[in-house]
């Protein structure tokens, strides 16, 4: 498992170094933007440089494949097995179903008698315990906000925030945006954008954004490191909205992480599934 997470973080690597490359995904490789690369003396070394890589990584992925299908058909012929014992446990069930079924009825009739005599006596007594010990009873307020609170989780979905980029007094919000996600090669459906918190000299108000579905937010995420090789975006980044809990969480994770870095600069680290993933770095 560690042996296909490196080759994971190495896929990873070379996708950002492609991009930087290119300006463009692994799958949007032309022969035109190949060809323009391998004119230089640079160009032809860094090629040379990930075809090592990609055979590297074509052989581990091979050899992890391999390794896979041995254990496929091992879990499959388990699986056939099991399926097996299922079929007589079902056979051996249908010829007692009747005598199952007899012998349930005869019990649920006697028990449902007992339980509404008891059901009725503790009615009572079960309400006082719960007024007794319930700080925060259910109530039609309460309902109401547990139920804007799970509005406002979704509506959150769709949202992104975008930092770093400065105001302007005359400043056309929508086409600073625009330019933005042109930078990113995307032109996503706003629905609504807007700078958040009070305009004051010298201050960067981050942006909000929202969009027509959370399937639209992940791709611009997924493509907003794109803005570090920017000339006019460099220093503007993306990120997903989200709470205030989920915002100290995850400063939390990054304090966590810088101190991580510091004590271990050998190790790769970063920030997955709200967790702290630390590798080897490849030589």
């Amino acid at each position: 498992m560690e042996n296909w997470q490196e080759l994971c973080v190495g896929m990873e690597e070379f996708e950002i170094e492609f991009y930087a490359q290119f300006t463009c995904d692994t799958d949007e490789l032309t022969m035109d933007k190949l060809g323009s690369c391998m004119k230089t003396r640079s160009g032809d070394v860094k090629l040379s440089e990930w075809v090592v890589k990609l055979a590297a990584m074509f052989s581990r992925t091979k050899a992890f494949t391999q390794s896979s299908a041995r254990k496929i058909e091992e879990l499959r012929g388990k699986v056939m097995e099991n399926q097996e014992k299922v079929i007589t446990l079902q056979d051996e069930l249908l010829r007692s179903k009747d005598e199952q079924i007899a012998a349930v009825q005869t019990t649920v009739k006697n028990e449902m008698a007992s339980v509404q005599t008891v059901v009725k006596a503790e009615i009572g007594s079960w309400s006082k315990v719960v007024k007794r010990n319930s700080s925060h009873p259910i109530t039609q307020a309460s309902l109401k906000e547990a139920v804007k609170s799970a509005v406002s989780e979704e509506d959150r979905s769709r949202n992104i925030m975008i930092f770093g980029k400065e105001d302007a007094e005359d400043e056309d919000l929508s086409q600073t945006v625009s330019e933005i996600f042109e930078d990113l090669g995307e032109k996503p459906h706003m629905i609504e954008f807007r700078r958040i918190g009070t305009a004051k000299t010298g201050r960067c108000r981050p942006i909000k954004v929202k969009l027509s579905s959370n399937d639209a937010v992940e791709h611009v995420l997924r493509r907003s490191r794109a803005l570090k090789s920017s000339e006019k975006n460099k220093s503007t980044y993306i990120v997903a909205d989200r709470s205030r809990e989920e915002r100290d969480s995850f400063k939390k994770l990054v304090d966590q992480m810088k101190l991580k870095i510091e004590r271990e600069p050998k190790m790769y680290h970063f920030i997955k599934g709200g967790l702290i993933t630390s590798v080897k770095r490849r030589s």
